[in-house]
């Protein structure tokens, strides 16, 4: 067993996850007593195309587009090798958290967990806020109807597929289910208590 109690958290694209995450983390640091955490963004993990990171054929547009959502994805071996060296190091933070579509899918890295939670939002919800979040590259960058478009269809062809193959069927092995419009301070106090707990008689 590391040092640190490790929470995973999982939910579809644009569920609130992140949003949720980062609220946990400031309730844990900000909390009585409060403690040290660490945020792993499973994004951060994701393989370059030159490595081997799966790929589709866009039907609308005919061009090979990196598949996101999907649990190969990712370098999960070597995000497993991090968190564990991580929460077994001499500094290691009281919490570490971890935050993506697949963090509850994985076996690897759902073995790890300590505390298992899923955001879950209706998939029109999650939809809407895609398209409402554009992902410009700049601040200055406006959402066009050429990216409009494009983050479309690419929610049709990968986002929404791999949210029922995976990240759904996932919800089963969660502790705790946090909807993903809820109040996240309030809920994240609540989590909070339970992380404390829990450290408390390890």
């Amino acid at each position: 067993m590391g040092k640190s109690f490790i929470v995973g958290i999982a939910g579809g694209s644009a569920s609130g996850k992140s949003t949720f995450a980062a609220a946990l983390q400031k309730a844990l640091v900000e909390g009585q007593p409060p403690l040290t955490v660490e945020l792993v963004n499973m994004d951060r993990y994701f393989l370059p195309p030159e490595a081997g990171a799966p790929t589709f054929i866009s039907p609308s547009s005919g061009q090979v587009r990196v598949d996101r959502n999907r649990p190969d994805s990712a370098d999960n071996a070597r995000l497993v090798a991090d968190v564990r060296a991580r929460s077994q190091a001499e500094d290691a933070p009281d919490a570490i958290l971890i935050e993506g579509l697949m963090a509850l899918y994985v076996p690897e890295i759902r073995e790890l967990l300590d505390l298992r939670l899923f955001v879950d939002l209706d998939a029109d919800v999650r939809a809407l806020r895609r398209m409402l979040r554009g992902r410009g590259r700049g601040p200055n960058d406006p959402l066009t109807m050429e990216r409009l478009i494009g983050g479309i269809n690419y929610y049709r062809e990968s986002a929404r597929v791999g949210h029922q193959l995976y990240v759904q069927p996932s919800m089963a092995y969660a502790d705790l289910v946090i909807r993903g419009d809820a109040d996240f301070a309030r809920t994240a106090d609540f989590v909070a208590d339970i992380v404390r707990a829990r450290l408390k008689h390890r």
